[in-house]
């Protein structure tokens, strides 16, 4: 999506509009657009990206109360397509103006020109994609990149030549699993609450806040389920 178009369609200045975009940094669509699995887990913080927004204008105030609404259709949108119900309008003209309200700006009911459906159709389609991942799959991606992986090769030189495939069962023979796994419990949660779609539920019944609240608290749940699937494939060896 053109932001700088759509915001000039709504009638504010094009340089107001660059300057919201780079304030942001693109906004929370931007992210999840460009997230890896849990796609949903970049929403942690929420609404972190807002708060170092000090706009020096009026137009550019209402830029970013553009860019807040579009991201709030975005991830209400994505959630009630998955779950195949209507787009809830007016929680996200209260949470908008409850946002703009908590970072100190004014809000001016800043109309969005024409919905994001482009945004919204792929974000579903990639949160659809990612329901296919087994919990095995995205631990692997996962614990490349890890802090626990990178720490546990400093102990166990051999781990450097471990591939992939083998990454889950290297770990737990180095007997850092356990740790990669706490390290990670909340991403898993995000992936699991996900998947079942109860992450969706969640946002269009208690709103974004809500949500994430729950699905950290969510964890050790998610964690358990996780397990199951990992003491299979670990049990093969």
């Amino acid at each position: 999506m053109d932001f700088i178009s759509l915001a000039e369609s709504a009638g504010l200045p094009e340089m107001a509009a660059v300057k919201a975009y780079r304030l942001i940094g693109g906004g929370y669509y931007i992210r999840l657009h460009y997230a890896k699995p849990p796609i949903m887990s970049i929403l942690q913080g929420w609404p972190r990206v807002y708060r170092a927004v000090h706009p020096d204008s009026h137009y550019v105030e209402d830029a970013v109360e553009l860019m807040i609404t579009m991201d709030l259709i975005t991830i209400y949108g994505t959630s009630a397509v998955l779950l195949g119900e209507p787009i809830p309008f007016s929680r996200i003209e209260e949470e908008t103006a409850n946002l703009m309200r908590s970072l100190g700006l004014r809000s001016r009911q800043v109309k969005v020109p024409s919905l994001p459906t482009a945004l919204i159709e792929d974000l579903v389609s990639k949160r659809r994609r990612e329901s296919t991942l087994s919990i095995n799959s995205l631990l692997r991606s996962l614990a490349l990149q890890s802090k626990t992986f990178q720490k546990a090769k400093m102990e166990h030189l051999w781990l450097k030549a471990v591939k992939e495939e083998d990454i889950l069962r290297a770990l737990n023979s180095a007997r850092f699993l356990e740790e990669f796994l706490n390290e990670v419990r909340v991403k898993l949660a995000f992936f699991i609450r996900s998947r079942d779609n109860a992450l969706d539920r969640k946002i269009l019944s208690e709103g974004i806040e809500g949500a994430l609240s729950w699905v950290r608290e969510d964890s050790p749940n998610s964690l358990s389920v996780a397990t199951k699937e990992l003491d299979e494939l670990l049990e093969k060896d």
